[in-house]
């Protein structure tokens, strides 16, 4: 058996239990292909029930500023949101000068992107959340999930980070620079 993994939000070591759990829980006599059928098109098609990114979600109050942050171990200097033609873009600049650049994916379907350091691909999708916006940073080369959650003000963002693979999160404060 050969079992590969494209994603984040799990231990690599975690999958052995997965394998072990999905054969003892297997039935010889059982057809698995409609609920195989019915997952398949699950992930595949968007998800209505989150609201998607689009002109009307975004205040144009949140849109071309920049949101810098304290200094934090992510090394994570500003964020900015763009509109270009129609689509919205997810900016990020790292304090050692970096910088990436996304577009968003919408109706929760990822759009492929590259990280900075050595060009890797990564999936960023977007949905609104009420009056959060939701922004899944699929880092899947390194097996890292991100869900960015931002809450914006008058003044600024908030911006609570988890990683759903090693389990952390922070809460990053940010102030309008432009």
């Amino acid at each position: 058996m050969v079992i590969a993994t494209t994603g984040g939000g799990f231990e690599a070591g975690d999958i052995d239990n997965l394998v072990l759990e999905s054969i003892n829980s297997f039935e010889k006599d059982k057809n698995y292909s409609t609920q195989l059928e019915n997952l398949i098109n699950t992930l595949q098609y968007p998800d209505a029930k989150n609201t998607a990114i689009s002109k009307d979600n975004f205040s144009i109050n949140n849109l071309n500023k920049s949101y810098h942050f304290e200094r934090n171990e992510l090394k994570l200097n500003d964020i900015r949101f763009e509109q270009r033609d129609k689509h919205y873009y997810f900016i990020i600049n790292f304090l050692d000068g970096t910088k990436e650049e996304h577009l968003i994916g919408i109706d929760n379907q990822y759009n492929m992107s590259k990280e900075c350091v050595l060009g890797l691909p990564l999936a960023i999708k977007g949905f609104w959340d009420n009056d959060k916006l939701i922004i899944y940073y699929n880092d899947f080369c390194r097996i890292n999930l991100f869900k960015f959650t931002f809450t914006f003000s008058a003044t600024g963002a908030d911006l609570y980070i988890q990683d759903q693979t090693d389990h952390w999160e922070a809460l990053l404060k940010g102030n309008i620079i432009n």
